[in-house]
């Protein structure tokens, strides 16, 4: 068996796809502050809840953070990905914590 690559899925370097930045930021959400501040004020909080109910050193899943998202901001209005900016900034929320709570 041979394993290759798909050619129909291009993929972009992460680098890339956060227009060179290191991390996704609030800004790769979208422009609309709105959309930025309910990530800190709603989304952040509830993803933390819903990690408390995992094991330990386990990350939120696609779906769940899709399910974060919709609650918030209503239905399908947003897609969470593997590789892209919510999925992204739930788990850097989550290594800040973390990094805190051991300093």
């Amino acid at each position: 068996m041979k394993v290759e690559e798909n050619p129909t899925v291009p993929r972009k370097p992460l680098k890339e796809m956060r227009d060179g930045d290191d991390k996704w930021k609030l800004r790769h959400l979208s422009d609309d502050a709105n959309i930025q501040a309910l990530f800190t004020e709603k989304v952040a909080p509830l993803a933390r809840k819903k990690a408390g109910t995992l094991d330990p050193w386990s990350n939120l899943n696609v779906d769940e953070v899709q399910t974060i998202v919709d609650c918030v901001y209503g239905t399908g209005r947003f897609e969470v990905k593997e590789d892209g900016p919510w999925l992204g900034l739930v788990c850097i929320t989550f290594q800040r914590d973390q990094y805190i709570f051991n300093s």
